[in-house]
Parts: structure tokens; sequence; C-alpha cells
């Protein structure tokens, strides 16, 4: 089973996902629907350890962007994933490409480390 934990953080705006060990499409589907408040949170920083999402396939990814599609909606709002594994990282810039098929209106970027996706979900540049 993955370990996955979600906070909100009501006075930022942000929703928080940690994935810290392996996790399935189902896990991270789950996760956001386990709390209503996520998806009113204007931006979104996924933080993936290494490796927890290798077993996905380009076709889970295009699924886990069809399943958010409702939650993605977030005209004006960031969506940071924290991948420093060359391998997370191209998972979560394609999982960008594909939220963006699917209509999405909040902004995708990914980063090696906490603190850029930070700046960047929080920086005066819109």
């Amino acid at each position: 089973m993955a370990t996955l934990r979600a906070e909100i953080d009501e006075s930022r705006g942000l929703a928080v996902v940690r994935v810290t060990t392996s996790a399935t499409p189902d896990d991270l589907i789950a996760v956001v629907r386990s709390d209503p408040r996520f998806v009113e949170m204007p931006n979104h920083l996924w933080v993936l350890a290494d490796g927890v999402l290798g077993s996905l396939t380009a076709e889970d990814v295009g699924g886990l962007a069809r399943a958010f599609r409702g939650a993605g909606q977030r005209a004006g709002g960031r969506t940071a994933f924290v991948a420093p594994d060359p391998a997370m990282f191209g998972l979560a810039r394609m999982y960008g490409a594909h939220a963006g098929m699917e209509g999405s209106h909040a902004d995708y970027g990914v980063f090696r480390t906490e603190a850029e996706a930070e700046a960047w979900l929080f920086g005066a540049a819109r």
C-alpha cells in the first residue's frame, strides 16, 4: 500500500500531497478525493520521492488527467510537481501536457526541489 499524505493549507490556498512509497493511479485518485477542500485550493503541490511512480505508464498518466478533469478547472491556479528523479520528472511533465489536452485551466510546472516549486507557485508573475 502506498504512503500518501495530503495536507490543506487554507491560509495559502495550497493542497500538498507527499508521495513517499510506490503509488498506483487509484492511490493518487483516492488521495485527491479524500478531502473535498482539495479541489477548492487554487494551488497544488505534489512532492514525489524517487521512483514512487515508476510503475505508471503513459496510458496511466493520461487516465489520471481524465480522472482529475473536474479537479483541474482551477482558472489561474497552479500545480507544481517536485520530482528529483529523472523518470518522475518526465512523467510529471507528461501529466501537465495531458491535463492541458483535457481542458485544465491551471498551469503546471515540474521542479527538482520543493523550494523551486513553492517560489513558482507563489511568485508574482502569473
